[in-house]
């Protein structure tokens, strides 16, 4: 248990002291495990993956690596969200894609019948239930793209803006 200022600091310190001194020993990967989760709680995640892949190369059946397994997969992990404006005309919007761990984003346009929707359910249409969704997806696009997308080698958040497509007919579509 540490207190003052510098109580951070003196932890990893330790963590790294003990590291050095039991590097030849499994319980490593526990200290190990430990540090990298602080770096990640810092946002460092590349630091964190690092730390967390050498627990696991080291001892890959310890404890400690199995832990370290599922922190690395954290930070693997992909993600993605869209916005995106709900009517699309001149000036075009543009979609802005927030990922991580992505190369490409693919994107599908299916024509909805929206005045039916609403007046069939007495709800938004983009209220879907399951049926409705499956339904959806079994559809022949009106339009199908995709996107290449910078790494993010860092493993952290990035935000691109992409055009929307121009030559959509008019109507609704999900």
């Amino acid at each position: 248990h540490a207190v003052g200022e510098e109580k951070t600091k003196r932890y990893q310190t330790a963590l790294q002291s003990l590291i050095k001194q039991r590097s030849g020993h499994e319980l490593s990967t526990l200290a190990t495990h430990q540090l990298a989760r602080y770096q990640f709680s810092e946002g460092d995640y590349t630091e964190a993956h690092r730390l967390a892949s050498r627990a696991v190369k080291t001892f890959p059946d310890s404890m400690g690596a199995r832990m370290c397994q599922e922190l690395i997969y954290r930070i693997e992990d992909k993600e993605s969200r869209i916005q995106i404006e709900r009517i699309w005309n001149a000036p075009w919007p543009q979609m802005e894609i927030t990922y991580r761990n992505l190369n490409t984003v693919y994107f599908r346009a299916v024509a909805w019948n929206w005045q039916e929707s609403v007046q069939r359910e007495g709800r938004s249409p983009d209220q879907l239930d399951d049926r409705e969704r499956e339904a959806l997806l079994q559809q022949k696009p009106a339009r199908e793209w995709s996107a290449s997308l910078k790494p993010t080698a860092d493993f952290r958040l990035r935000t691109e803006k992409l055009p929307v497509p121009e030559n959509l007919k008019p109507g609704f579509y999900f």
